[in-house]
């Protein structure tokens, strides 16, 4: 018997991708205040966040594209990739400024 992969229906991927970005957006703001708000951390928040939101597109016109669920993950995963490297490299960067190390 073939093994099926379970996925979200095409219905969810939508709610996925917008909570995927929030995550990444609420911890790009936790690095910014604990940066104390400094002008430097925003220019590269910015671009980081513009960088996110150009992935965040594609991803979302190939989900919109897919018409199985295995060519919605596929499309998706890249998305669930850059959000897991993202915050982590931002939680990282949390622990280095609330050590004071970066300062």
């Amino acid at each position: 018997m073939e093994k099926v992969l379970k996925v979200f229906p095409a219905s969810r991927w939508p709610l996925v991708q917008g909570v995927s970005l929030t995550l990444i957006g609420i911890a790009m703001l936790l690095v910014f205040a604990q940066s104390h708000w400094n002008l430097i951390a925003a220019i590269m928040l910015v671009i980081s966040a513009r960088s996110c939101w150009s992935v965040y597109r594609g991803v979302q016109r190939q989900s919109q594209r897919a018409t199985t669920d295995e060519e919605r993950l596929d499309a998706n995963w890249q998305l669930m990739q850059l959000m897991l490297a993202v915050v982590s490299v931002l939680s990282l960067c949390i622990l280095f400024l609330r050590s004071g190390r970066c300062t």
